[in-house]
Protein backbone atom coordinates (compact mmCIF):
# COMPACT_ATOMS: atom_id res chain seq x y z
CA UNK A 1 0.00 0.00 0.00
CA UNK A 2 2.69 2.51 0.93
CA UNK A 3 4.22 2.22 -2.60
CA UNK A 4 1.05 2.47 -4.26
CA UNK A 5 0.15 5.65 -2.40
CA UNK A 6 3.54 7.26 -3.48
CA UNK A 7 2.97 5.87 -7.06
CA UNK A 8 -0.47 7.56 -7.15
CA UNK A 9 0.99 10.83 -5.70
CA UNK A 10 3.96 10.87 -7.91
CA UNK A 11 2.77 9.91 -10.85
CA UNK A 12 3.35 12.39 -14.10
CA UNK A 13 4.32 15.25 -11.55
CA UNK A 14 6.65 17.42 -13.31
CA UNK A 15 9.87 17.76 -11.29
CA UNK A 16 12.45 19.80 -11.67
CA UNK A 17 16.38 19.30 -10.19
CA UNK A 18 19.52 21.11 -10.05
CA UNK A 19 23.02 19.79 -9.52
CA UNK A 20 20.91 16.12 -10.89
CA UNK A 21 24.96 14.97 -11.95
CA UNK A 22 26.06 14.89 -8.70
CA UNK A 23 26.20 11.77 -6.47
CA UNK A 24 22.86 12.63 -4.62
CA UNK A 25 21.12 14.26 -7.67
CA UNK A 26 21.89 10.76 -9.32
CA UNK A 27 19.95 9.04 -6.91
CA UNK A 28 16.94 11.16 -6.06
CA UNK A 29 16.49 11.13 -10.19
CA UNK A 30 16.19 7.68 -10.06
CA UNK A 31 14.12 7.37 -7.05
CA UNK A 32 11.84 10.01 -8.16
CA UNK A 33 11.43 8.16 -11.67
CA UNK A 34 10.62 4.51 -10.13
CA UNK A 35 7.96 6.42 -8.50
CA UNK A 36 6.48 7.49 -11.78
CA UNK A 37 7.31 11.18 -11.84
CA UNK A 38 8.56 12.86 -15.18
CA UNK A 39 12.11 14.18 -14.08
CA UNK A 40 14.23 17.08 -15.65
CA UNK A 41 17.92 18.30 -14.42
CA UNK A 42 19.96 21.05 -14.82
CA UNK A 43 23.45 21.12 -13.81
CA UNK A 44 27.43 21.34 -14.77
CA UNK A 45 27.88 18.76 -17.13
CA UNK A 46 30.27 16.30 -14.96
CA UNK A 47 34.08 16.95 -15.81
CA UNK A 48 35.70 13.73 -13.93
CA UNK A 49 34.70 10.08 -15.64
CA UNK A 50 34.63 8.13 -12.48
CA UNK A 51 30.81 10.27 -12.01
CA UNK A 52 27.28 8.31 -11.10
CA UNK A 53 26.07 10.00 -13.41
CA UNK A 54 28.07 9.16 -16.31
CA UNK A 55 28.48 5.66 -15.01
CA UNK A 56 24.56 5.18 -14.85
CA UNK A 57 23.52 6.99 -17.96
CA UNK A 58 21.22 8.75 -16.32
CA UNK A 59 20.00 11.18 -19.37
CA UNK A 60 18.37 8.06 -21.21
CA UNK A 61 16.36 7.62 -18.28
CA UNK A 62 15.12 10.77 -17.05
CA UNK A 63 13.07 13.12 -19.23
CA UNK A 64 15.34 15.88 -20.27
CA UNK A 65 18.64 16.55 -19.04
CA UNK A 66 20.41 19.98 -19.81
CA UNK A 67 23.48 21.25 -19.20
CA UNK A 68 24.30 24.93 -17.24
CA UNK A 69 25.55 26.87 -14.37
CA UNK A 70 23.20 27.77 -11.98
CA UNK A 71 25.11 31.01 -11.55
CA UNK A 72 23.45 31.82 -15.92
CA UNK A 73 20.31 32.98 -14.95
CA UNK A 74 19.15 33.61 -18.57
CA UNK A 75 19.78 30.25 -19.19
CA UNK A 76 18.57 28.71 -15.71
CA UNK A 77 15.28 30.99 -16.40
CA UNK A 78 14.80 29.77 -19.70
CA UNK A 79 14.99 26.32 -19.24
CA UNK A 80 13.19 26.44 -16.24
CA UNK A 81 9.71 28.50 -17.84
CA UNK A 82 10.35 25.99 -20.70
CA UNK A 83 9.43 22.76 -18.08
CA UNK A 84 7.29 24.74 -16.18
CA UNK A 85 7.63 22.48 -12.95
CA UNK A 86 5.17 21.34 -10.14
CA UNK A 87 8.36 21.07 -7.78
CA UNK A 88 11.80 22.34 -7.39
CA UNK A 89 14.41 19.91 -5.91
CA UNK A 90 17.77 22.72 -5.26
CA UNK A 91 20.65 20.34 -5.11
CA UNK A 92 23.06 22.41 -7.33
CA UNK A 93 26.40 23.21 -5.15
CA UNK A 94 29.83 23.57 -4.25
CA UNK A 95 29.86 20.60 -1.77
CA UNK A 96 33.13 20.75 -0.59
CA UNK A 97 34.00 21.46 2.73
CA UNK A 98 37.98 21.09 1.05
CA UNK A 99 37.33 23.06 -1.96
CA UNK A 100 35.82 25.89 -0.31
CA UNK A 101 39.35 26.44 1.57
CA UNK A 102 40.83 26.38 -2.18
CA UNK A 103 37.95 28.43 -3.69
CA UNK A 104 35.77 29.95 -0.88
CA UNK A 105 34.13 33.20 -3.20
CA UNK A 106 33.38 30.25 -5.66
CA UNK A 107 31.75 28.34 -3.00
CA UNK A 108 29.72 31.56 -1.77
CA UNK A 109 28.46 32.73 -5.62
CA UNK A 110 27.47 28.91 -6.26
CA UNK A 111 25.87 28.38 -3.06
CA UNK A 112 24.33 32.04 -2.34
CA UNK A 113 23.96 33.63 -5.14
CA UNK A 114 22.56 30.46 -7.27
CA UNK A 115 20.17 29.98 -4.84
CA UNK A 116 18.88 33.75 -4.86
CA UNK A 117 18.48 32.78 -8.94
CA UNK A 118 16.72 29.72 -8.61
CA UNK A 119 14.65 31.62 -5.97
CA UNK A 120 14.25 34.69 -7.98
CA UNK A 121 13.14 32.62 -11.04
CA UNK A 122 10.28 30.50 -9.15
CA UNK A 123 8.22 33.81 -8.41
CA UNK A 124 7.51 33.82 -12.43
CA UNK A 125 6.03 30.10 -11.91
CA UNK A 126 2.50 30.00 -11.43
CA UNK A 127 1.78 26.35 -11.41
CA UNK A 128 5.07 25.73 -8.99
CA UNK A 129 3.40 24.21 -6.11
CA UNK A 130 7.06 23.82 -3.50
CA UNK A 131 10.68 24.25 -3.56
CA UNK A 132 12.65 21.63 -1.53
CA UNK A 133 16.55 23.48 -0.91
CA UNK A 134 19.42 21.14 0.76
CA UNK A 135 21.64 22.57 3.21
CA UNK A 136 23.92 21.11 5.49
CA UNK A 137 24.11 19.78 8.79
CA UNK A 138 26.92 21.92 9.25
CA UNK A 139 25.01 25.08 9.33
CA UNK A 140 24.72 25.21 13.10
CA UNK A 141 26.83 26.87 15.94
CA UNK A 142 29.15 24.12 16.23
CA UNK A 143 31.02 26.36 19.27
CA UNK A 144 28.28 24.47 21.52
CA UNK A 145 28.71 21.06 21.64
CA UNK A 146 25.10 19.62 21.59
CA UNK A 147 22.37 18.15 19.93
CA UNK A 148 21.33 20.61 17.42
CA UNK A 149 17.68 20.89 16.38
CA UNK A 150 16.46 23.20 13.68
CA UNK A 151 15.49 26.25 15.81
CA UNK A 152 19.29 26.67 17.64
CA UNK A 153 21.75 29.61 15.85
CA UNK A 154 23.05 29.18 13.22
CA UNK A 155 26.59 29.99 12.13
CA UNK A 156 29.78 28.87 9.66
CA UNK A 157 33.01 29.00 10.98
CA UNK A 158 34.49 27.43 7.64
CA UNK A 159 33.72 29.09 3.99
CA UNK A 160 31.29 25.73 3.03
CA UNK A 161 29.58 26.45 6.40
CA UNK A 162 29.13 29.61 6.21
CA UNK A 163 28.04 29.68 2.44
CA UNK A 164 25.47 26.81 3.51
CA UNK A 165 24.12 29.36 6.77
CA UNK A 166 23.79 32.40 3.23
CA UNK A 167 21.91 30.28 1.33
CA UNK A 168 19.40 29.25 4.18
CA UNK A 169 18.92 33.46 4.71
CA UNK A 170 17.93 33.53 1.08
CA UNK A 171 15.46 30.86 1.76
CA UNK A 172 13.75 32.79 4.12
CA UNK A 173 13.99 35.84 2.96
CA UNK A 174 12.28 35.06 0.04
CA UNK A 175 9.86 33.11 1.58
CA UNK A 176 9.03 35.48 3.91
CA UNK A 177 8.87 38.40 0.88
CA UNK A 178 7.17 36.79 -1.82
CA UNK A 179 5.81 32.81 -1.38
CA UNK A 180 4.04 33.32 1.90
CA UNK A 181 0.88 31.78 1.73
CA UNK A 182 1.80 30.60 -2.21
CA UNK A 183 3.94 28.35 -1.94
CA UNK A 184 6.10 25.61 -0.10
CA UNK A 185 9.68 26.48 0.76
CA UNK A 186 11.48 23.87 2.05
CA UNK A 187 15.54 23.56 3.75
CA UNK A 188 16.53 19.93 4.66
CA UNK A 189 19.67 19.60 6.57
CA UNK A 190 21.64 15.88 6.12
CA UNK A 191 23.70 14.84 8.23
CA UNK A 192 26.74 12.56 6.59
CA UNK A 193 25.15 10.80 3.34
CA UNK A 194 26.93 7.16 2.82
CA UNK A 195 26.24 5.58 -0.39
CA UNK A 196 27.21 3.86 -3.66
CA UNK A 197 28.85 5.91 -6.43
CA UNK A 198 30.14 8.71 -4.45
CA UNK A 199 33.44 9.21 -6.09
CA UNK A 200 34.10 12.96 -4.69
CA UNK A 201 37.67 13.80 -3.38
CA UNK A 202 37.87 13.86 0.09
CA UNK A 203 35.35 12.14 1.33
CA UNK A 204 35.98 8.79 3.71
CA UNK A 205 33.92 6.28 1.74
CA UNK A 206 35.03 7.05 -1.98
CA UNK A 207 38.71 7.42 -0.36
CA UNK A 208 38.35 3.98 1.05
CA UNK A 209 37.23 2.16 -2.37
CA UNK A 210 39.93 4.15 -4.34
CA UNK A 211 42.42 3.11 -1.62
CA UNK A 212 41.22 -0.76 -1.66
CA UNK A 213 41.14 -1.05 -5.10
CA UNK A 214 44.53 0.48 -5.60
CA UNK A 215 46.42 -1.04 -2.93
CA UNK A 216 47.30 2.40 -1.15
CA UNK A 217 47.14 3.34 1.93
CA UNK A 218 44.39 5.47 3.23
CA UNK A 219 44.60 8.82 4.50
CA UNK A 220 42.80 10.18 7.10
CA UNK A 221 42.33 13.50 9.31
CA UNK A 222 40.88 12.53 12.04
CA UNK A 223 40.13 9.20 12.88
CA UNK A 224 37.65 10.22 16.42
CA UNK A 225 35.52 12.16 14.53
CA UNK A 226 32.04 11.29 14.62
CA UNK A 227 28.93 12.43 12.39
CA UNK A 228 25.53 11.25 11.88
CA UNK A 229 25.95 8.61 8.95
CA UNK A 230 23.17 7.71 7.03
CA UNK A 231 22.34 6.32 3.56
CA UNK A 232 21.43 8.19 0.76
CA UNK A 233 18.25 5.86 0.24
CA UNK A 234 16.87 7.53 3.71
CA UNK A 235 17.86 10.93 2.87
CA UNK A 236 16.09 10.58 -0.51
CA UNK A 237 13.01 8.95 1.01
CA UNK A 238 12.93 12.21 3.50
CA UNK A 239 13.06 14.77 0.69
CA UNK A 240 10.04 13.06 -1.09
CA UNK A 241 8.28 12.60 2.29
CA UNK A 242 8.43 16.18 3.02
CA UNK A 243 7.09 17.16 -0.42
CA UNK A 244 4.30 14.76 -0.34
CA UNK A 245 3.75 16.14 3.29
CA UNK A 246 3.36 20.19 1.66
CA UNK A 247 2.54 19.72 -1.83
CA UNK A 248 -1.37 20.54 -1.19
CA UNK A 249 -0.80 22.93 1.69
CA UNK A 250 1.35 26.07 2.31
CA UNK A 251 3.95 26.16 5.27
CA UNK A 252 4.32 28.52 7.69
CA UNK A 253 7.34 30.00 9.39
CA UNK A 254 7.99 27.36 11.52
CA UNK A 255 8.21 24.85 9.01
CA UNK A 256 10.50 25.93 6.71
CA UNK A 257 13.94 23.95 7.86
CA UNK A 258 14.13 20.11 8.48
CA UNK A 259 16.61 17.96 10.23
CA UNK A 260 17.17 14.75 8.53
CA UNK A 261 19.18 12.07 10.77
CA UNK A 262 19.35 8.86 11.96
CA UNK A 263 17.97 6.98 14.88
CA UNK A 264 21.19 5.90 15.92
CA UNK A 265 21.54 5.35 19.31
CA UNK A 266 25.05 6.91 19.04
CA UNK A 267 26.98 7.98 16.09
CA UNK A 268 30.10 6.50 15.22
CA UNK A 269 33.58 7.40 14.32
CA UNK A 270 35.79 7.81 11.28
CA UNK A 271 37.46 4.64 12.67
CA UNK A 272 35.08 2.28 13.53
CA UNK A 273 33.60 2.94 10.50
CA UNK A 274 37.01 2.20 8.40
CA UNK A 275 36.67 -1.35 10.77
CA UNK A 276 33.37 -1.81 9.45
CA UNK A 277 34.38 -1.29 6.05
CA UNK A 278 37.27 -3.76 6.63
CA UNK A 279 35.01 -6.17 7.68
CA UNK A 280 33.09 -6.70 4.93
CA UNK A 281 35.61 -5.99 2.34
CA UNK A 282 37.79 -8.63 4.27
CA UNK A 283 40.48 -6.68 3.88
CA UNK A 284 42.77 -4.33 6.28
CA UNK A 285 43.39 -1.20 4.81
CA UNK A 286 46.44 0.57 6.25
CA UNK A 287 45.82 3.85 7.20
CA UNK A 288 48.21 6.59 7.09
CA UNK A 289 47.02 10.17 9.30
CA UNK A 290 47.59 13.72 7.46
CA UNK A 291 47.75 17.03 8.46
CA UNK A 292 44.59 18.74 8.48
CA UNK A 293 44.22 21.31 5.88
CA UNK A 294 41.87 22.51 7.54
CA UNK A 295 39.74 23.46 10.90
CA UNK A 296 36.65 20.39 10.90
CA UNK A 297 34.27 19.77 13.85
CA UNK A 298 35.24 16.63 15.65
CA UNK A 299 31.70 15.95 16.83
CA UNK A 300 28.22 16.85 15.48
CA UNK A 301 24.86 15.49 16.10
CA UNK A 302 21.29 16.56 14.93
CA UNK A 303 17.78 16.31 16.09
CA UNK A 304 15.39 14.76 13.70
CA UNK A 305 12.42 14.42 16.02
CA UNK A 306 10.77 17.34 14.14
CA UNK A 307 11.00 15.20 10.97
CA UNK A 308 9.39 12.18 12.84
CA UNK A 309 6.49 14.57 14.65
CA UNK A 310 5.43 16.29 12.15
CA UNK A 311 6.04 14.02 8.71
CA UNK A 312 6.24 11.22 10.40
CA UNK A 313 9.65 10.12 8.57
CA UNK A 314 12.21 7.80 10.59
CA UNK A 315 14.94 6.08 8.95
CA UNK A 316 14.74 2.79 7.78
CA UNK A 317 17.91 1.72 7.47
CA UNK A 318 20.24 1.22 10.48
CA UNK A 319 23.98 2.10 10.50
CA UNK A 320 24.61 -1.61 10.02
CA UNK A 321 22.66 -1.75 6.90
CA UNK A 322 23.93 1.31 5.20
CA UNK A 323 27.53 0.42 5.60
CA UNK A 324 26.36 -3.07 4.23
CA UNK A 325 24.50 -1.55 0.84
CA UNK A 326 27.14 1.25 0.67
CA UNK A 327 29.98 -1.77 0.46
CA UNK A 328 27.97 -3.99 -1.55
CA UNK A 329 27.43 -0.77 -4.83
CA UNK A 330 31.13 -0.46 -4.50
CA UNK A 331 32.22 -4.20 -4.40
CA UNK A 332 30.05 -5.50 -7.22
CA UNK A 333 31.06 -2.17 -9.18
CA UNK A 334 34.26 -2.14 -8.90
CA UNK A 335 35.10 -5.70 -9.76
CA UNK A 336 32.60 -5.61 -12.90
CA UNK A 337 30.22 -7.92 -11.61
CA UNK A 338 27.19 -6.24 -12.03
CA UNK A 339 25.97 -3.10 -14.34
CA UNK A 340 25.72 -0.22 -12.11
CA UNK A 341 22.14 0.82 -13.09
CA UNK A 342 21.01 -2.39 -12.30
CA UNK A 343 22.95 -2.37 -8.80
CA UNK A 344 21.59 1.40 -7.79
CA UNK A 345 18.04 0.41 -9.29
CA UNK A 346 17.88 -3.28 -7.46
CA UNK A 347 18.91 -1.13 -4.04
CA UNK A 348 15.77 1.36 -4.68
CA UNK A 349 13.22 -1.35 -5.40
CA UNK A 350 14.35 -3.17 -1.96
CA UNK A 351 14.37 0.30 -0.07
CA UNK A 352 10.71 0.73 -1.19
CA UNK A 353 9.48 -2.84 0.03
CA UNK A 354 10.66 -1.83 3.41
CA UNK A 355 7.69 -0.14 5.73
Amino acid sequence: MRIKAKKNFWSDKKVFITGHTGFKGTWISLFLKELGAKVFGYALKPKKKNNLYLILNLKNYINKSYYGDILDKKKLTKVILKEKPDIIIHMAAQSLVSESYKNPVKTFNTNCLGTANLMEIARNINNLKLILVTTSDKVYDVRNNKVFKETDYLQGKDPYSASKVCQENVVYSYFKSFFYKKKSILTVRSGNILGGGDFSDDRIVPDYFRAYFNNKKLEIRNKHSTRPWQHILDACDAYICLIEKFFKRCNDKNEISWNVSPKNKKNITVIKLIEKLNNLSNKKIKLSTTKKKYVETKELNINSNKIKKYVNWSNKIDIEQSIKLTSDWYMKFLNNKNNPYKITISQIKNYLLLR
